[in-house]
């Protein structure tokens, strides 16, 4: 009977060797969020100092991003790769509106999203908590006031003067579709739709092989018959200026077609383009016209 306390005994050990190992695998990730923490308050309290602090040679808004990870006691913010993944949507958002996407960091975040993913470290996970956090820091101040320069972003800029609140950007980051939630936050009007829609036209004539110019010379108006009147034509139906029931073939005086011919419905197209560019509406092209008929497609794009 001696004897029969052994097996007690280990299996006494053996279950607390599994109560042990549990233990430590239940805290584990609180320990490495903890060292996570850790390093990512050292790295924004020392880049807020410096004011010089670079993931990737892309530089991050350290004061910026205290604003948001103070209050979070520094816990990582972008948990999910949904949510990393969304930003891609966000980029696509922008360049819509007319920004330029390669202004966000998002080949940085990429590239240290696969690091993450090989070494499992948490200076790497912060480097991509960094990264994703700039992106959309970035991607929202240019939503809201258009191009920037993210090197001349001030580190002193205060989310609660004219953005979003800290605390309403966590709460994008934690939405389902940060791209969604940002249409919300930033709402747009009517005047900002119907210019997106303009972008969108002008792209599209720009894929389409964009509009030829038209030659410098005396001023056109209704009733002339010149080579560059085909020009005009050809400018104004590229531009969509026509209206849709309108003629595109001029009609000379004696009632024969003639393309050269500047006719009624040119100088209704003529003045739709006028007015459109604030110029002078009297459906006449002079230099002033002429000018703005010639600025390229790429260049009303940029604009």
């Amino acid at each position: 009977t001696g004897h029969s306390m052994y097996p007690r005994k280990i299996s006494f050990c053996i279950v607390a060797i599994i109560a042990g190992l549990a233990a430590t695998l239940a805290t584990a990730p609180l320990l490495a969020q903890s060292a996570a923490q850790e390093i990512l308050r050292n790295r924004l309290e020392q880049g807020a100092r410096d004011a010089n602090l670079l993931v990737g040679n892309e530089p991050i808004r350290a004061a910026l991003a205290l604003n948001l990870y103070g209050p979070e006691n520094f816990r990582l913010l972008w948990s999910a790769e949904s949510q990393l993944d969304a930003l891609d949507a966000v980029a696509a958002r922008m360049e819509r509106e007319g920004l330029n996407p390669d202004d966000l960091p998002l080949e940085a975040l990429h590239a240290a999203r696969n690091r993450a993913t090989k070494e499992t470290t948490e200076a790497y996970q912060v480097d991509v908590d960094l990264l994703a956090t700039e992106t959309l820091l970035r991607a929202t101040y240019q939503l809201y006031f258009g191009k920037v320069n993210p090197a001349a972003l001030d580190n002193d800029w205060n989310f609660s003067r004219e953005l979003p609140a800290a605390g309403a950007v966590r709460k994008a980051i934690a939405s389902p579709d940060i791209a969604v939630y940002l249409e919300r936050m930033i709402p747009r009007g009517s005047i900002y739709k119907a210019t997106m829609d303009g972008l969108a036209r002008y792209r599209a004539i720009a894929e389409a092989g964009g509009w030829q110019t038209v030659a410098e010379g005396a001023t056109l108006r209704e009733g002339d018959t010149d080579p560059r009147v085909i020009q005009l034509r050809e400018r104004l139906q590229a531009s969509g200026h026509f209206a849709a029931e309108t003629k595109t073939d001029g009609e000379a005086a004696n009632g024969t077609p003639s393309a050269d011919y500047f006719d009624a419905g040119l100088t209704d197209a003529v003045k739709r383009f006028q007015s459109q560019h604030g110029l002078v509406v009297d459906g006449a092209v002079g230099k002033g016209t002429t000018a703005a008929l010639n600025v390229s497609v790429m260049a009303r794009i940029n604009q």
